[in-house]
């Protein structure tokens, strides 16, 4: 008997490939994962095609349902101030 992909089993696997891939620091490729070393045991690219229908269909619940994990993803890199400021032209202003 078949055990039918439940939406709680859809969001615990979104947020588990959503950590692996806030680890990494971006989304990894379909090939590039199935190489992976270190992808978690139990999430396997087959299983994620199986409960999502397709890795690009995990990667959008990802960004749809985990906002929290998708900006540790694509985190920007904040810009130091202080180097603003040194690239700054300095001078007078006239009037």
């Amino acid at each position: 008997m078949k055990m039918a992909v439940t939406r709680n089993r859809k969001h615990r696997l979104v947020h588990e490939l959503g950590m692996y891939f806030a680890e990494k620091g971006y989304v990894v490729s379909l090939n590039e994962y199935k190489r992976a070393l270190d992808r978690p045991a139990f999430l396997s690219p087959k299983e994620i095609v199986k409960v999502m229908g397709t890795y690009t269909g995990a990667v959008d619940w990802i960004e749809k349902y985990e906002p929290e994990l998708w900006e540790l993803i694509h985190k920007k890199e904040d810009k130091d101030p202080l180097t603003e400021l040194a690239q700054a032209k300095t001078g007078k202003k006239n009037g």
